[in-house]
């Protein structure tokens, strides 16, 4: 009865083993998916904004372009803090 237990123990740990890979295979293809956005949002702001500047329009060009540029910043650098606020501290770090 016991060897029986143990098999269904491990099972149940590879199972949720499997579930915590399949997670975060998800999680990689979701974060990658939102950097090939952000760049194509970028790309698309710095181009408007060079265009719009070429065209004549010297002040929406900086408006557009710096916009996008900062926007992407500001996201770059609010979600380390955030992803940085949620990292469990380790017990290292205790002194």
């Amino acid at each position: 009865m016991a060897e029986g237990q143990a098999t269904h123990r491990q099972a149940l740990e590879a199972r949720a083993v499997e579930a915590q890979v399949e997670e975060q295979k998800a999680q990689r293809t979701e974060t990658k998916r939102g950097q090939l956005c952000g760049l194509a949002i970028g790309v698309a702001a710095i181009v408007g904004g060079t265009v719009a500047a070429s065209l004549g329009a010297e002040v929406a060009g900086s408006v557009i372009g710096g916009s996008g540029l900062t926007g992407l910043v500001s996201i770059f650098v609010l979600g380390r803090v955030h992803r940085d606020k949620r990292k469990p501290e380790s017990p290292a770090t205790h002194s």
